[in-house]
């Protein structure tokens, strides 16, 4: 199993939201760049099947079982925009591994689990209605975009098996990768 991360992901995490808040959230002038730089934080749980070489397994994990397993995470937005045109890149990286033995009489099953996920968001977009609203000053604006891209997914599994009972062992290594595009 590899190891966990050593540099405290809060902490990380803190930092970038501390400089992030330091940028301009809107140009007064249509004519200046506008930039979003948003890390964020997903608290999921993760509930289904993971087939690997035709052999599926059934994963159910809450919240704090997917904290555990986490080797390393990103998740942030980062958006250009000047005047009515812009776009904007998503990108999340999650690096998952779980470990689990099983023993009965006689033997030990051990199994590992490696998930390595991907997902790229890539839109381009054009603001088609920016108002203000409100009473004068008040800064508040009604705004509406429309975008257009593509979202590119990678997900990687590897399933080690070993079996030990007694004086023999087997050892078995599934591996799938899967990658494709979404319009």
């Amino acid at each position: 199993m590899r190891s966990k991360l050593t540099i405290p992901l809060l902490t990380v995490l803190g930092l970038v939201l501390a400089f992030a808040g330091a940028l301009p959230c809107r140009a007064e002038s249509g004519s200046e760049w506008r930039f979003v730089v948003a890390p964020y934080f997903w608290a999921a749980k993760l509930d289904g099947d993971v087939t690997v070489k035709n052999r599926t397994v059934d994963v159910s994990m809450d919240f704090s079982d997917v904290w555990d397993a986490l080797d390393a995470g990103f998740l942030g937005h980062f958006e250009a925009q000047r005047g009515s045109w812009g776009g904007f890149v998503d990108v999340n990286f999650l690096d998952l591994s779980m470990d689990k033995e099983m023993t009965k009489t006689g033997g030990a099953l051990d199994a590992e689990l490696d998930t390595t996920l991907w997902v790229l968001e890539l839109c381009g977009l054009y603001t088609f209605l920016d108002r203000k609203i409100g009473e004068p000053g008040s800064g508040r604006s009604l705004i509406a975009d429309a975008f257009a891209g593509g979202r590119y997914w990678r997900v990687d599994n590897e399933l080690d098996l070993t079996l030990n009972s007694g004086d023999t062992v087997i050892a078995a290594n599934f591996e799938s990768d899967e990658r494709w595009i979404d319009p």
